[in-house]
């Protein structure tokens, strides 16, 4: 069974199902409608933090040789 709650969210007026969290970074709350879209954004932003990371180092070590 699980922990979350239904949870009515003054601001927008909305009542929330299976709430999970406020995410800070979208600005919207995390329940059962928008789980998935939210971890595809999540794993999204974390190749992409990944893939920078990766280049920057591709481009020093190609600088260096």
């Amino acid at each position: 069974m699980s922990n979350r709650c239904n949870l009515f969210y003054v601001r927008w007026q909305a009542l929330i199902m299976d709430f999970d969290h406020v995410c800070p970074w979208t600005g919207t709350a995390i329940g059962r409608n928008n789980m998935l879209p939210f971890r595809m954004f999540v794993f999204s932003v974390n190749v992409l933090c990944y893939l920078s990371v990766g280049l920057v180092i591709w481009q020093v070590l190609f600088k260096l040789l």
